[in-house]
């Protein structure tokens, strides 16, 4: 049986009626999407991976740890440490004007200073013994091994307090503007940690900020990690920065020691947090030293700040029901 066709199904495609033409698909100037499991077939996959596996978009840290003076050789690291307690020392003698006008600040930034570096270096051993344990007399070469930063508020504590009795200095007061520059000292120091990468992290995941050290005698990792030099950095900056302006808003005004309790607070808890993206050794129950001291100081800033805020408030209080404005400490210019 022969079937005829319809005048309009003679005609040309474009002149039939009973059909709509759909227009043609502009180009699309997307990058195309690999779909799962075609990573061999699609480059959308291979640049993901790549990104994801090989680091081509990853921060890169070419840099030798040493800087090389002719034959010395002297570490980023001790630079920038070096640098930190100058610019430390800088700051907190120019807060300690305000109260301290003769020369014993001087002494006292030097006992700080050398308190922080032992408590520092004690912290490092007791971390690290399996390194010493044969040669205990390696603990005293501080140019050889390391320091453990979360030791020192321990030892600048104990050194600052028996100097500013020495030197019959007000205790809280000093504690207060002492805290100031090793903040800030801490946060440049930080830099040579970035540089050297002695401190290694976990692996990184999707962010864009995460490095990789390719110089051939770097100390840090050649695969996706976190910049946990970068964060302690930033962390300390950023408590040098609080801590600043909480001292001028209470400096004169009794009691002291409040800057100081709220450093312990904000170093335990941040470095008790930036702790989990690090590798170091295991310390007590699963956590790490800086992990446990971080606690304490959290601890005693979250206890005893408080208690001193409290204090200020009933003594500010008192002082205006009797002459009408705030006590004020008194300048120390003589012994």
């Amino acid at each position: 049986m022969v079937r005829h066709r319809s005048t309009a199904a003679r005609l040309p495609t474009h002149q039939r009626p009973d059909l709509r033409l759909r227009a043609p698909r502009r180009p699309s100037h997307r990058p195309l999407r690999a779909r799962r499991g075609d990573s061999d077939d699609h480059p959308a996959d291979g640049v993901r991976a790549s990104c994801a596996g090989d680091g081509d978009d990853l921060i890169e840290l070419p840099f030798d740890p040493d800087l090389l003076i002719g034959s010395l050789r002297v570490a980023w690291h001790s630079i920038f440490a070096f640098v930190g307690m100058l610019a430390g020392a800088f700051v907190s003698i120019r807060c300690a004007r305000y109260l301290v006008r003769d020369e014993r600040i001087y002494p006292f930034a030097i006992a700080v200073v050398i308190g922080g570096l032992i408590g520092a270096r004690i912290a490092h051993v007791t971390d690290n013994w399996a390194l010493y344990a044969n040669d205990p007399l390696r603990a005293l070469q501080f140019w050889s091994g390391g320091i453990g930063t979360m030791g020192a508020p321990i030892g600048s504590t104990i050194a600052g307090y028996l100097a500013a009795r020495r030197l019959r200095l007000p205790v809280g007061f000093m504690f207060d503007i002492s805290v100031i520059g090793i903040a800030l000292g801490e946060a440049i120091g930080r830099i040579g940690d970035i540089v050297n990468g002695e401190h290694h992290s976990v692996p990184c995941g999707d962010v864009p900020w995460c490095v990789r050290y390719t110089h051939p005698s770097t100390l840090g990792q050649s695969t996706s990690v976190h910049p946990i030099g970068a964060y302690d950095g930033l962390l300390m900056l950023g408590i040098f920065v609080l801590l600043y302006l909480y001292w001028r808003r209470v400096r004169g005004h009794p009691p002291e020691g409040r800057v100081w309790l709220a450093y312990l607070l904000l170093l335990g808890g941040g470095r008790f947090l930036l702790s989990f993206l690090r590798t170091d050794p295991l310390f007590l129950d699963g956590l790490q030293q800086a992990q446990v001291l971080g606690l304490l100081y959290l601890g005693a800033g979250a206890v005893s700040l408080p208690v001193l805020v409290r204090r200020a408030a009933r003594l500010a209080t008192t002082s205006r029901a009797r002459n009408g404005e705030k006590p004020l400490l008194k300048q120390v210019s003589d012994r």
